[in-house]
């Protein structure tokens, strides 16, 4: 099962709360617990409430947590429903295909995260200091 997105988490919350599941002033999971129970980092889950936040659904109670806003928000489109005439940046990945043609550089052989970038002068070094501490 693929690990959802902040956006996701949000939206399922937005979904809650407009359809009256989560009442106003109900208390949101911590956001460590509901990391671990959904297996995202807590970045992950800070976002999506950090969303909920600026969309006027939900409040920060400091050491209480972050519950349902007593007042209804405001109305906006549900999160998860993107119109067309907008491109979803939530990702943070942009669309390949809107970025413009680029002349051609001169990159490392490998220049993803990942990928084998070693350069061996620095693996000697490595190795020697390693093998000197044993």
């Amino acid at each position: 099962m693929p690990r959802p997105r902040a956006t996701e988490i949000a939206a399922r919350f937005e979904r809650e709360i407009r359809d009256g599941r989560l009442p106003p002033r109900a208390p949101l999971p911590p956001v460590r617990a509901l990391a671990a129970e959904l297996g995202v980092s807590p970045g992950t889950v800070a976002a999506a409430y950090r969303a909920l936040r600026l969309r006027g659904l939900v409040g920060g109670q400091g050491r209480h947590g972050t519950r349902v806003s007593a007042r209804p928000a405001v109305a906006l489109p549900p999160m998860d429903r993107v119109p067309d005439t907008l491109r979803d940046l939530a990702s943070g990945n942009p669309d390949p295909a809107l970025l413009p043609s680029l002349p051609p550089v001169a990159l490392p052989a490998s220049p993803l995260y990942g990928a084998g970038a070693h350069l061996p002068e620095l693996l000697r070094l490595a190795r020697r200091a390693l093998q000197a501490d044993g």
